[in-house]
């Protein structure tokens, strides 16, 4: 198994930038809007390079995921 594939468990495009993959992933797996603060601690987290989606050698955009699940509002789902 080669990982997780984010461009299909967000579905959005390859060449999405940081603030569409942080909306994706809090309408993924969040039930309400995060605060805006979080949001964007998680977009400065992806940074400002391209968001490479599907490549193996970025991993920031799990690594943002894995932020967006240790906060309170992924906690209380």
């Amino acid at each position: 198994m080669d990982g997780v594939s984010v461009e299909k468990m967000l579905k959005v495009p390859k060449d999405a930038g940081a603030v569409d993959v942080v909306d994706a992933a809090i309408a993924k797996f969040l039930q309400r809007p995060l605060q805006a603060e979080k949001k964007k601690a998680l977009v400065e987290a992806i940074g400002e390079g391209p968001v490479r989606l599907g490549s193996r050698d970025d991993r920031r955009v799990l690594q943002m995921i894995g932020l967006l699940m240790s906060t309170p509002e992924y906690q209380m789902q």
